[in-house]
């Protein structure tokens, strides 16, 4: 069983050099099976477009998948941008069956992160990579380099194009 590395430091490097490539990073001991279920975190404060979302519309076409979009904190903090982008989210993935969850903060974000895939029936965690944001956070945080992510799931991360 993977317990102690999910992200180890050549993939956290891989997925910091590579701009313009997602990047799927899946565990060595990962029980890959169907994609029913997928995650998307974020926190909003950038405005998706079709283009950077299409790997993840293509996983989601390809096993007929449910997405969650989490978002760490309480949706009624957002703020104006933060609503806006969340509504372009939602008109991006309207083919889609979405679920939209706020997890409180329970220390670090990628340790919330964390314990929601690991309580949950998660087969894809996806996030989008870029500068100043949520990705850029969490692989500054010493947990990743220490511990990683303690998850056995497939991670698929999408450069932004802005």
């Amino acid at each position: 069983m993977l317990r102690n590395f999910f992200l180890g430091s050549n993939t956290v490097k891989v997925i910091k050099s590579i701009k313009h490539t997602p990047v799927l990073a899946v565990p060595f001991n990962a029980e890959l099976s169907d994609v029913n279920n997928v995650v998307f975190a974020s926190n909003f404060e950038h405005p998706y477009t079709v283009v950077e979302m299409e790997k993840m519309i293509n996983v989601l076409r390809l096993f007929c998948s449910k997405i969650d979009i989490i978002y760490v904190g309480s949706l009624d903090s957002l703020s104006q941008l933060q609503k806006t982008n969340l509504s372009l989210l939602k008109k991006i993935l309207k083919d889609f069956e979405i679920k939209i969850v706020e997890i409180p903060k329970s220390g670090k974000v990628s340790e919330t992160i964390t314990e929601f895939v690991e309580s949950s029936e998660i087969d894809l965690l996806s996030m989008m990579y870029y500068n100043h944001g949520l990705m850029e956070s969490l692989t500054r945080e010493a947990v990743i380099k220490k511990m990683g992510f303690k998850v056995e799931i497939p991670f698929l991360v999408t450069p932004s194009y802005n």
